[in-house]
């Protein structure tokens, strides 16, 4: 699902204030989880002194070897390709119904 290269977008306001909901990014690197859950970490090229990180999703402590990549849980985000833009629905929901076929 998450690739190196891949355009994406926050969905919430990160809990330590790196990013807000609505921003955009591009996928620079994914990995496992370290604390052994499985889910995926996303890296967007954020940085942090940050050595000591709990998982969202199992509550478990890790350490991280280097401070500098800030990885961020896949929860946080939504591919673009995903979203759906509300400008065009609104269009086409205006277009006189003949125009739609």
């Amino acid at each position: 699902m998450w690739y190196k290269g891949q355009d994406i977008v926050s969905v919430i306001n990160q809990p330590d204030g790196a990013f807000k909901e609505g921003e955009l990014f591009v996928v620079q690197k994914v990995r496992k989880c370290p604390c052994g859950c499985k889910t995926n970490q996303i890296y967007v090229g954020l940085s942090s002194d940050i050595q000591y990180k709990l998982c969202v999703h199992s509550n478990k402590g890790y350490s991280e070897k280097r401070g500098s990549i800030f990885w961020h849980n896949e929860v946080f985000f939504r591919p673009l390709d995903e979203m759906v833009d509300i400008s065009e629905l609104v269009e086409m929901i205006n277009k006189p119904r003949e125009l739609l076929k």
